[in-house]
């Protein structure tokens, strides 16, 4: 559902439902007889997911880069699923809002936005006679600022949100992106920021179910927390009267911390723990584009 009045008030209200049922394992399983049994192996998964979400916003006719919006989403997530004779179950219910308001300084080349956030995550796992649980509460502020403009061969967006963690405490996470176009078909490109993320042990390598290894956990999992950064050059030129791009790419990142997932310490376990030693990836690829015969 959308409305606008054209005037001043602008909002949006949905829902999605997804019931999926999916069957796997060898072609003469059948659950009815050999679920939870060694006559012929089985996989299933059973999932149902509800989400409603609202979009509501305030606008300025007479100042259309100014604007205040609040987004609020909620939603729940259920799975119930076995892989031979594992049993694996989950449950989580989500709640995000989200208080935006966007404006400009001086002129719309200089554009900001600044916000508050809450979210709030409740999981349930349960894995055979083990159980899992916790409960996220994540309060927040943020602020963005964007440089963009015709005459300026320069942009940039630089931006700084702080949340507050009931489980990890205070989490800051800057980020940065530039540009700059040397032509109009030459621009270099460099961003670099914090990312943090909480690892779901099971949810997040729910294929390991099928092996026949033991998943372990040795210790409470830490928030996952990683620094990036990376360049971006790409060029479009004419090469033989036909047009050839060429994009190099470079980039890394360095984890403070890391939910390790080893299958390779133990021939029986599959193992969980945080990081012990130092963490990085790198990556680096050239794109060249071209066609050489017309069509």
């Amino acid at each position: 559902f959308h409305y606008n009045d054209g005037k001043k008030h602008e909002g949006q209200l949905g829902f999605k439902v997804l019931i999926e049922n999916r069957q796997g394992g060898q072609t003469d399983f059948n659950p009815e007889r050999d679920k939870f049994t060694t006559n012929a192996y089985g996989i299933g998964v059973e999932t149902r997911r509800f989400e409603v979400y609202s979009k509501t916003g305030l606008l300025f006719p007479e100042t259309p880069y100014k604007s205040l919006g609040l987004q609020v989403s909620a939603s729940l997530h259920q799975q119930f699923s076995y892989f031979g004779l594992t049993d694996y179950d989950a449950l989580q219910s989500s709640l995000y809002t989200n208080l935006i308001y966007m404006n400009v300084f001086s002129t719309t080349d200089n554009q900001y936005k600044a916000g508050v956030d809450f979210r709030l995550d409740q999981f349930n796992e349960e894995v055979d006679d083990s159980s899992f649980s916790r409960t996220e509460r994540v309060p927040g502020a943020y602020f963005e600022y964007t440089r963009a403009s015709a005459e300026s061969p320069f942009g940039a967006v630089l931006g700084f949100r702080l949340d507050y963690h009931n489980l990890f405490g205070w989490l800051y996470t800057p980020r940065m992106n530039l540009k700059y176009n040397f032509t109009e078909e030459m621009i270099l490109r460099f961003s670099a920021g914090k990312g943090y993320r909480t690892p779901n042990t099971f949810a997040d390598n729910i294929g390991l179910f099928v092996s026949a290894k033991q998943l372990t956990v040795l210790e409470a999992p830490d928030i996952e927390e990683a620094w990036n950064g990376g360049l971006n050059f790409t060029t479009r030129f004419r090469w033989f009267r036909r047009e050839a791009s060429l994009a190099l790419d470079a980039y890394h990142t360095r984890f403070l911390n890391q939910w390790v997932v080893d299958q390779y310490s133990d021939d029986s376990r599959v193992l969980f723990y945080n990081l012990q030693c130092n963490s990085i990836a790198n990556s680096m690829q050239a794109t060249f584009t071209y066609e050489p015969i017309r069509r």
